[in-house]
């Protein structure tokens, strides 16, 4: 594809790319002119030369050089080519489909970064201001290794969505081209920039597109995991959520929590949790792809599932900050304030009960000050989806079972952006 003065690989079959452990892509000689990739260096080289078009961020989370947005400081030359080359119909629908996220054309940012020997970047998942996909040209030497350092490494997460450890790669080379979706489940880092082979440093224009406007959800999305009285329902149910946790029940459809229910009695694997005893005794699970469990967590972090809840809540709700698949048994217990009590969060739990015999009970007390000023207590049901804020509050949680019993919580909490 050519867009104004620079001639690109932009296709799909030169894409390369994987969704493990969350989409990422990427296109080798992404600048088919050579001359133009060695001025575009030049360029940011002398951009980096003078105070006033860049800044340098030392601290504990990063230490790296980086320039002012590209929209205010390049009128000419390769830079302005290339800014206007992200900033494309053509390249943003390339991005959107291959990524298969809905993208904005008007919020674009767009930087050049220098990562000297020594510098990095620790693990984070950009998951700031409506951003929806990253993107990189890496401009270093043809020299570059992995030796050098660089790399663009991408974590695992657990069922909390809490990173795990490295699972793939992204080594810069000269020229290349690379795009990851941005989700609760995308954190990476920038390993240090060790240089062993080279004397440039590590040098790429990075960026991000925002999400753009939200299809409209599929109507057999709802309907295959909802009840279709929460499917079809558009008025707040939660009347009262800022005084006690709303309770739903027969809130997933039938056919779905029977396929759950097989799933984790008979083939899910869990194991106790490693927590200390003043917080809990419980279990968690090993998340497979494809399976109903992993099916429904996904489900909760969709568009269309979180404009129903802000619906049913009467809270509009963003990205969720951490989800939950969790297994109590007899004598299992959990007490624990919720570890996003520093932000205006909604919490959303749904109950699975293997058995219907009496004996487990759910506590929801807040407390200000160290006193208890409210307190809600209830059976466990089966099939119940429970709402609660921890806003301007701790709200602690007890479960605690004493009969045969075995209830399974799965869930998420999410930000929130507005009261409706």
């Amino acid at each position: 594809m050519k867009h104004g003065g620079i001639q690109t690989a932009l296709d799909k079959n030169n894409l390369e790319g994987s969704c493990f452990p969350f989409p990422h892509f990427s296109i080798e000689n992404f600048i088919e002119n050579k001359e133009t990739v060695c001025r575009l260096r030049e360029e940011i080289v002398s951009l980096f030369g003078s105070e006033e078009t860049h800044e340098e961020t030392q601290n504990d989370l990063s230490s790296r050089m980086q320039s002012c947005d590209l929209s205010s400081v390049c009128e000419e030359g390769c830079l302005k080519d290339i800014r206007n080359l992200f900033y494309s119909e053509e390249m943003i629908s390339f991005v959107e489909s291959s990524s298969e996220t809905s993208l904005s054309r008007t919020e674009i940012d767009l930087f050049c970064q220098v990562y000297r020997r020594g510098d990095y970047l620790l693990c984070h998942d950009d998951m700031v201001h409506g951003r929806a996909v990253a993107f990189l040209l890496y401009l270093v030497d043809e020299e570059w290794t992995e030796e050098d350092g660089g790399t663009l490494d991408l974590y695992s997460t657990d069922e909390e969505l809490n990173p795990e450890k490295i699972v793939a790669r992204i080594v810069p080379k000269h020229n290349q081209f690379a795009f990851f979706t941005i989700s609760p489940k995308s954190f990476h880092q920038v390993s240090e920039v060790v240089m062993k082979n080279t004397v440039m440093p590590r040098i790429s224009i990075i960026g991000w597109y925002h999400r753009g406007p939200t299809k409209a959800p599929e109507e057999n999305q709802l309907s295959n995991f909802l009840s279709p009285v929460y499917g079809e329902y558009e008025a707040v149910l939660a009347k009262n959520i800022d005084i006690e946790p709303a309770l739903l029940g027969g809130f997933l459809s039938e056919t779905a929590v029977a396929g759950l229910k097989e799933f984790l009695s008979l083939r899910a694997k869990w194991t106790p949790a490693k927590i200390p005893p003043n917080q809990g005794s419980f279990s968690t699970v090993s998340l497979e792809e494809h399976s109903p469990l992993f099916s429904l967590l996904e489900f909760l972090s969709s568009d269309g599932f979180r404009r129903k809840v802000s619906v049913l809540s009467g809270v509009e709700i963003e990205d969720p900050v951490s989800r939950i698949a969790r297994r109590y048994s007899r004598g299992d217990y959990e007490l624990y304030n919720e570890k996003t009590e520093d932000i205006d969060g909604l919490s959303l739990i749904i109950r699975i009960v293997e058995s219907r015999d009496t004996g487990g009970e759910i506590g929801f007390m807040a407390s200000a000050g160290g006193c208890v000023f409210e307190s809600c207590f209830c059976e466990a049901v089966d099939n119940v989806c429970v709402l609660s804020l921890t806003k301007n509050r701790k709200t602690l949680k007890y479960i605690r079972l004493s009969s045969s019993t075995v209830i399974y919580h799965i869930g998420a909490v999410y930000k929130i952006k507005n009261k409706v």
